[in-house]
């Protein structure tokens, strides 16, 4: 089983054959064959104009799976785990380390994504989560097609990806009020996490 990080299993010997510690995204990227990925760093810190750079280029040379795939537009920035090139565009794969594939939360994500891929210009045919599958039985060899279930929510992330616009409107008019916002303390502070600003 797996719980939101990394792998564990339900015996020592199977843990130490699964090489726990391995991220459950490093083992998705290699998902759909070789890859390239566009992670780049300058020092500690991810080079997020390099990355963009290296996504545009991978792009033009039609590589087929492009992992991290960075792009940036009007002043918004996402990341892609897995961007995979299909016949009349391109497919976005969200790698979630959970086996819960309808989680709103996970929706608001890929939609954010597709609206900032399509305001880049770049046609998105299919968006999908990739999540952990709560019946693989590991049984000495991994098998990433079994471990992982692949659910197409193309038409929830394009529901979504519709409010994206107002609430980046909302968002950049709260980022420059010269006030604090006034709302109360209620179960929006912890759900679907912990706001940031909690202890303050």
């Amino acid at each position: 089983y797996a719980d939101d990080n990394l792998f564990l299993s339900s015996d020592g010997g199977a843990e130490s054959r699964m090489q726990t510690g391995i991220e459950v995204g490093e083992l998705a990227k290699s998902m759909f064959g070789p890859y390239v990925d566009v992670s780049t760093r300058d020092g500690e810190r991810l080079d997020l104009q390099r990355m963009i750079q290296n996504t545009e280029a991978e792009m033009q040379k039609q590589t087929p799976v492009i992992c991290e795939a960075s792009f940036a537009c009007d002043n918004l920035y996402c990341a892609v785990d897995i961007l995979k090139k299909e016949p009349d565009g391109w497919a976005i794969y969200e790698v979630k380390s959970s086996t819960h594939e309808d989680k709103a939360v996970y929706l608001a994500d890929v939609g954010y994504q597709k609206y900032v891929l399509e305001l880049c210009g770049v046609k998105v045919t299919r968006v999908c989560l990739v999540c952990l599958n709560k019946d693989y039985v590991y049984d000495g060899q991994l098998d990433l097609n079994h471990l992982f279930r692949i659910t197409d929510v193309t038409d929830g992330a394009t529901s979504e990806a519709g409010c994206v616009a107002d609430l980046i409107e909302s968002a950049r008019g709260l980022l420059t009020s010269e006030h604090e916002p006034t709302l109360a303390l209620s179960e929006h502070c912890c759900d679907p996490y912990l706001c940031a600003y909690w202890n303050y």
